[in-house]
């Protein structure tokens, strides 16, 4: 039976969904150096998991607490930085309004995918409740690498298409 919901919850909510937010924009207007903001995000995670959860001996509740605050230090960082340096993407009061038409293309857009998350966080559950029949170490393990495999993507994505090398870009479009 779950136990209570966490009081950490909302707020590691609302950080990650600024950051997971933030970031395609920035992306999209052509700076792919800002996004590294995540991949700073999650070597603080890292650093914060590692302090609290063996100097500070605060166990889960260590590893909630880092990752609260790297996902609040990346969306904060991305927030400004959207506020400050890029005006086209700062909200304006028309931007609150909805109309039917673009709500229907989010629909028709967003509904494929919502069942897509749906099944992949399905499979993620029973992935998970496999794997936590083997006791805390095998659940530690699983965190650890899918940390490292976070970062090193992280650090893929940038060096493949994002740091400013167009000739290597088209080069693999081309393949």
């Amino acid at each position: 039976m779950p136990g209570p919901i966490s009081p950490l919850s909302v707020p590691e909510a609302q950080s990650a969904s600024i950051t997971i937010c933030s970031l395609p924009y920035l992306r999209a207007v052509g700076n792919s150096e800002v996004p590294l903001f995540w991949f700073f995000s999650a070597c603080l995670n890292v650093v914060l998991d590692l302090v609290l959860i063996i100097n500070a001996h605060m166990g889960t509740a260590g590893a909630a607490v880092a990752t609260v605050i790297s996902q609040g230090v990346s969306a904060v960082l991305c927030a400004v930085y959207i506020f400050v340096k890029i005006p086209m993407l700062r909200p304006k009061a028309k931007d609150w309004y909805l109309s039917a038409q673009d709500t229907r293309h989010q629909l028709i857009v967003g509904l494929p995918m919502a069942l897509q998350f749906a099944i992949t966080a399905s499979g993620t559950m029973i992935m998970q409740s496999a794997i936590n029949l083997f006791g805390s170490v095998a659940v530690a393990v699983l965190t650890a690498a899918s940390k490292l495999q976070n970062l090193v993507m992280q650090g893929m994505i940038f060096h493949g298409t994002g740091n400013g090398n167009l000739l290597r870009t088209e080069l693999w479009k081309r393949r």
